[in-house]
C-alpha cells in the first residue's frame, strides 16, 4: 500500500506527531465510543495514513500509547513482556494497517469491557490479535452492514419518489445500466467502501441547496472517478445486490 499526499484534515490540523498521538490519547477512548458510527465511517485517519504522513513508525508509537493503557488497565499479575511491545504494533500494521485510528480505540474499549473475554494471569499479544480480529469480523462487519441497509433503505425512497414522478426516465437509466458492460472504476475496492460512496451519492442527490452549476460540477467529477453518475451508480449497486 502505498503512501500519498494525505488530504486527512486531522492529519493536516495536528502539527507534530506528539500532537496527534495526544489528540487521539487513550483517555478519549471513552468520549470515542459515544459515536460509535463516526469511528466507522468518520473524517479519521488509517493507521497507514498516519505512518504515511509522519514517518517515523508513528503509528507503532501510536499503538505503544494504547497498549501501555490496555496493560495497565487489565491489572494482571505479570504485565506484558517489554518486547512484545515493538512485535504488536508491528503484528497490527501488518494486518490491520487498513483500520482508522479510532476503530482501533473502539477495539480497546472493548477489550477493556470484556466483550471478547478477558486475559488470565497477563496480556498476552496471541490472545489481542485473537480479538482484534473478532472485533473485523464481527462487530466493524455489523456496522458496514447497517450502514448498507440504511443507504439501501434511502434509494428504495429515493427510487419510489422518481417512479411516481418521472417513470419514463427511470425506465431509462435502468435500461442505459442493464446494457452497459461497465463496472465501477477501480476507486470502488470492497463493498464497505462502494457502500461509503453509494452514500455520498445518495446524499447528493437528496440535497436540494445545490445550484444547477454545482450539480454539473459534482456529478463530472462522479463521473471521472466511478464511471457513471451519482443516480446510475445508486441504481447499479441496488440492482447488483437484488441479484
Amino acid at each position: 500500500m502505498g503512501c500519498g499526499d494525505s488530504e486527512n484534515g486531522i492529519l493536516q490540523s495536528s502539527e507534530n506527531s506528539e500532537s496527534f498521538i495526544d489528540f487521539f490519547s487513550a483517555e478519549k477512548q471513552v468520549d470515542i465510543q459515544r459515536d460509535r458510527t463516526s469511528c466507522f465511517f468518520g473524517p479519521f485517519p488509517t493507521l497507514q495514513e498516519v505512518n504515511c504522513a509522519y514517518k517515523d513508525y508513528v503509528a507503532e508509537k501510536w499503538l505503544i500509547t494504547q497498549l501501555d493503557d490496555l496493560n495497565k488497565f487489565s491489572m494482571q499479575r505479570d504485565q506484558m513482556e517489554v518486547c512484545h511491545y515493538d512485535m504488536l504494533p508491528a503484528m497490527i500494521m501488518d494486518k490491520f494497517s487498513y483500520l482508522k485510528v479510532t476503530e482501533i480505540m473502539l477495539f480497546f474499549w472493548e477489550v477493556k469491557c470484556g466483550t471478547y473475554g478477558c486475559f488470565y494471569n497477563k496480556v498476552e499479544p496471541a490472545r489481542i490479535m485473537d480479538m482484534l480480529w473478532q472485533f473485523v469480523t464481527k462487530t466493524r462487519q455489523d456496522a458496514v452492514r447497517q450502514r448498507e441497509q440504511e443507504a439501501i433503505r434511502k434509494y428504495e425512497e429515493y427510487r419510489h419518489q422518481n417512479e411516481v414522478a418521472d417513470p419514463e426516465r427511470m425506465r431509462s437509466i435502468l435500461t442505459k445500466i442493464s446494457s452497459s458492460q461497465q463496472e465501477p472504476k477501480n476507486e470502488v475496492l470492497n463493498s464497505e467502501d462502494e457502500t461509503a460512496v453509494m452514500q455520498s451519492a445518495m446524499n447528493f442527490l437528496h440535497n436540494s441547496s445545490l445550484t444547477a452549476k454545482v450539480k454539473e460540477k459534482m456529478v463530472k467529477g462522479f463521473v471521472a472517478r466511478y464511471g457513471c453518475s451519482p443516480e446510475e451508480f445508486v441504481i447499479k449497486h441496488q440492482t447488483r445486490k437484488e441479484k
